[in-house]
């Protein structure tokens, strides 16, 4: 089952595995997920976006594919890479294989990488382009690929998208960069109606709608700059609640310096400290930015690992790095902040 192929990195060096699924060529940034479980959540996260994800777990498809899991409707990931792969899945959620899956979706499933050396190659020289193509596969062609590759964007609806609950409390306006399906979960769980638009959209375009609350959602890790400079037209006009991407699109916004990482962390095994409450928890970071010299005094959560603030508060915004679930943590905090903005914008 399956065919030789191989996964060369723009520095040259190559690793070799077995396909299981498409034989189709696929270029995109290499990046790493050290989340030991959840790789259904990570394949269809739109944070990940036409990349190639390699999983640091040592086994993938153990439990199989169960579509109530997903965080999109489709696998957004161009290939997902692991060490070993489970044929035979153990689980009574489970509606099919991962590689019936991926055979299905046309998409890329690598197993037999030697994930270690891969992951050290990526933290030592950053993250790279990556391609994978036959044993065979001409050297030329494969610098092609990473001359003519460029950036995917989440796909730009053309109609907003409105999600409705039962006696709802809130009112919010999510600016869609990727949002996730446990967002959506999140905001109907406490109460919200959530209007989902473009995140291309402009000031103009906002007093077409009522709402309590501007979300700035998670999504591709990579910052649009003609999004950027329509977001900075009403960034102090509404409260406004941002994690992952859209995180980094509100500091940009309202000028404060962020860095690149060397490489995207995809991680939940950080403990995060909420500074209000004094209290730990473990959120998914799906991590591409850092801030440079953001404000101490607005500080509200910080890494304890890392050393780093990953949270800020003030009268009007609540940002977080971290990805925003239905959880208890994320829950209490998004209720505080609505609670805190409420009829502000109405």
């Amino acid at each position: 089952m399956g065919y030789q192929v191989k996964l060369v990195l723009e520095n040259g060096k190559v690793f070799e595995g077995l396909s299981l699924a498409s034989q189709d060529i696929v270029t995109g940034p290499v990046i790493i997920s050290r989340l030991q479980s959840s790789y259904l959540e990570t394949m269809t996260d739109p944070a990940n976006l036409g990349t190639i994800v390699v999983s640091a777990s040592p086994l993938l498809g153990n439990y199989g594919v169960n579509d109530e899991d997903f965080e999109s409707d489709n696998i957004t990931v161009k290939a997902l890479v692991c060490h070993d792969y489970c044929e035979t899945p153990a689980n009574f959620r489970s509606q099919e294989s991962l590689s019936e899956f991926f055979n299905e979706k046309n998409k890329a499933l690598i197993t037999g990488i030697e994930t270690r050396n891969l992951a050290q190659s990526l933290r030592e020289d950053g993250e790279m382009l990556g391609t994978i193509v036959p044993l065979d596969y001409p050297a030329e062609k494969i610098k092609e690929s990473f001359k003519n590759y460029k950036r995917q964007y989440q796909e730009i609806t053309t109609k907003p998208l409105v999600v409705k609950t039962k006696n709802p409390k809130y009112q919010v306006l999510a600016i869609d960069y990727g949002i996730r399906n446990s967002l959506i979960a999140l905001l109907k769980e406490i109460g919200c109606n959530i209007t989902v638009v473009r995140p291309d959209i402009k000031k103009s375009d906002l007093v077409k709608y009522q709402f309590d609350a501007l979300v700035l959602t998670s999504g591709v890790n990579e910052i649009n700059e003609s999004y950027l400079n329509n977001l900075k037209e009403f960034i102090d006009d509404y409260p406004i609640l941002a994690e992952g991407i859209g995180a980094f699109y509100y500091l940009k916004a309202k000028g404060i310096s962020v860095k690149r990482l060397n490489t995207t962390l995809i991680i939940d095994n950080h403990g995060i400290k909420d500074l209000e409450r004094n209290k730990i928890f473990f959120p998914s970071f799906n991590l591409a930015y850092k801030a440079v010299k953001a404000p101490k005094k607005l500080i509200s959560h910080f890494d304890e690992i890392n050393e780093e603030a990953v949270g800020f508060k003030d009268e009007k915004a609540q940002v977080v790095f971290f990805e925003l679930n239905n959880e208890p943590e994320s829950q209490k905090l998004v209720k505080d902040f609505l609670k805190k903005g409420e009829s502000v914008c109405r």
